[in-house]
């Protein structure tokens, strides 16, 4: 599990409290980051709960900002910025008080280099957990799809 690879990267001696990652403490209703904001950090869950959100403008012109996954103690969210640099796809605020650590993304990638065997423990950690939340995402999509088709009526013709 993500949690439990990267706590132990936490402990390790070369990569560092307060030059490789730092403890944050985010009060209940913070943001923690914005949608569209550029930034190489990652977070591990140390504490607390927060909700990743959206922004969704309906056709009379609406804007809602729907939350699509709660992350809890253990659990890595930010992480995409490792693969692809883009700026966040999301906005994630403190839904309780939270504690989080907030590790440096390009020292991560530099400390896997540096330590190809953990490095491989953890992005596949990494990886499994994104691929957990792909597989939910294709079901909520698919229920989404369903949904509207039946609303329509269109599933009659199919």
């Amino acid at each position: 599990m993500a949690n439990e690879v990267i706590k132990a990267l936490l402990a390790q001696e070369d990569f560092q409290h307060g030059r490789d990652w730092q403890k944050r403490l985010y009060p209940a209703g913070s943001v923690i980051f914005n949608l569209g904001e550029e930034s190489r950090k990652v977070y591990l869950m140390l504490s607390g709960e927060v909700k990743a959100s959206g922004h969704v403008q309906t056709s009379e012109g609406k804007e809602l900002k729907p939350s699509f996954k709660t992350f809890v103690e253990g659990e890595v969210f930010g992480e995409m910025v490792l693969f692809d640099h883009l700026p966040r796809s999301a906005m994630v605020s403190a839904v309780t008080d939270t504690e989080v650590a907030e590790i440096d993304g390009q020292s991560l990638l530099d400390y896997m280099d540096a330590h190809p065997e953990q490095g491989y423990r953890i992005l596949s950690a990494i990886v499994r957990s994104l691929v957990g939340r792909l597989r939910d995402t294709n079901e909520k999509l698919f229920s989404l799809y369903s949904w509207g088709l039946k609303a329509h009526g269109i599933d009659k013709h199919l």
